[in-house]
C-alpha cells in the first residue's frame, strides 16, 4: 500500500532527486490502527505520522503534502 496523490508524488520526486518515485508506502505492519493508516516508519524515520511516537518527531512536506491532497485541510502561507 502506498499514496499516490499528486502532492505526494511531486514532493516525493523532488526530495528523494528520484523522478521515478511512484508512491509512499503505508506502515505494512501492527494492528487494524496502524496497518495502512501511516507512513511506513522504515522509509520517513521520524515523521509525526508514522505510527509510534518517537522523540523529535517532525511534520514534514510528506505529511503537509497529504493534507494539502486530502482537501480536508488548507495551509495559511502568510
Amino acid at each position: 500500500m502506498a499514496i499516490t496523490t499528486p502532492k505526494i508524488l511531486e514532493f516525493a520526486r523532488n526530495f528523494l532527486n528520484c523522478p521515478t518515485v511512484d508512491g509512499i508506502p503505508l506502515e505494512n505492519d501492527g494492528g487494524d490502527g496502524s496497518l495502512g493508516a501511516h507512513w511506513e516508519r522504515m522509509v520517513l524515520f521520524n515523521e509525526v505520522m508514522t505510527a509510534s511516537t518517537i522523540k523529535d518527531s517532525v511534520f514534514s512536506g510528506f505529511t503537509a503534502s497529504l493534507v494539502a491532497d486530502s482537501g480536508w485541510y488548507g495551509f495559511d502561507k502568510n
